[in-house]
């Protein structure tokens, strides 16, 4: 073999040296780049000199290495002053705690207190360390589709707007996944459930119904009062509703809650031809059937037997319903 050849091998086998000895020097210095697309506010670096390193993070010390309060604050674009946060698309770059290891973990903090972590990482081979939303806890989405107000007690406790969502993510240390959501909307209460083993999102659409009444019995309509089927005696003891139609186009209406008054789609006296629409959500119904009395100007009654309200109905009273 030529000399020159050994000369290029033996230049070559050291620079391959020189770069496994690079590769296992500890890093000094870590970039973070945020790609979440939210804004993160708190960075956490965990570290460990244990070798058993699992997706667990107890093996961790963890330490707040960034915190909104603690960094200085920056002008944004209309000139006020804001805690300095990383923003999507932003990278931070800081000095490592202890620059003898080299594998690391980090959690993240964004603006709606939603967990990032990264359970291990070999600073010497990934750096920059890009977090992104996939490296989140599960994420479960609450979004509100009643039309209604709602008020949640589990998993959460919060009151969502109509079309307002509201975010939850499972504890770290939580075993069991099987989230149950519980809501409130009027005076009745909703259940629902969801397996929460990935980022998902779940529409709350239950609710208590609309009513409608339609009058086709040629005559005036001045009350309505509605009943659980299969009862007996007189309605005014039995019944769970009451509204009486006022002729200034007003209603009053009397139930287990007392009398108040209620606000209506009502323009005036419901003749033959209107109708008259209310909710029932502020009655607790057991999901089983009721009677539907209506009565009119000259003191005559009619009566629709079983009808199911779970659901937004609309009933047409006319002659034939006459009792």
């Amino acid at each position: 073999m030529k000399k020159k050849q050994k000369t290029k091998i033996t230049l070559l086998l050291l620079f391959l040296i020189s770069l496994i000895g690079c590769a296992s020097i500890p890093p000094t210095i870590v970039t973070i780049e945020n790609d979440t697309g939210y804004t993160l506010t708190r960075i956490y670096e965990g570290y460990s000199y244990r070798t058993d390193y699992t997706k667990r993070m107890e093996p961790y010390s963890w330490r707040n290495i960034w915190h909104e309060s603690t960094l200085k604050e920056r002008q944004n674009n209309q000139g006020n002053y804001i805690p300095f946060a990383l923003i999507q698309g932003e990278s931070y770059t800081r000095n490592l705690s202890h620059n003898e290891l080299s594998i690391y973990a980090f959690r993240f903090i964004d603006q709606h207190n939603m967990l990032y972590l990264i359970p291990r990482v070999d600073l010497r081979i990934t750096n920059p360390v890009l977090i992104k939303f996939d490296d989140a806890l599960p994420i479960l989405t609450v979004d509100n589709k009643t039309g209604l107000s709602i008020e949640l007690s589990s998993p959460v406790r919060t009151r969502l707007g109509t079309d307002n969502t509201t975010r939850y993510q499972i504890p770290y240390e939580r075993q069991n996944k099987n989230i149950v959501i519980n809501y409130r909307c009027g005076g009745v209460n909703y259940q629902e459930s969801i397996l929460l083993d990935s980022h998902k999102s779940i529409e709350l659409t239950r609710r208590p119904s609309f009513v409608s009444v339609q009058n086709d019995m040629s005559a005036t309509m001045i009350n309505i009062q509605i009943r659980p089927s299969g009862l007996t005696g007189a309605w005014n003891s039995i019944n769970i509703l009451s509204i009486q139609l006022e002729k200034d186009g007003t209603a009053v209406r009397r139930d287990v809650g007392g009398v108040t008054q209620f606000v209506t789609d009502l323009t005036g006296s419901i003749v033959h031809g209107d109708s008259f629409r209310f909710w029932m959500g502020d009655l607790d119904l057991d999901n089983g059937n009721y009677d539907v009395r209506v009565d009119d100007v000259h003191g005559m009654a009619y009566l629709k037997k079983n009808v199911n309200i779970i659901e937004d109905i609309t009933l047409i009273f006319t002659s034939q319903d006459k009792l």
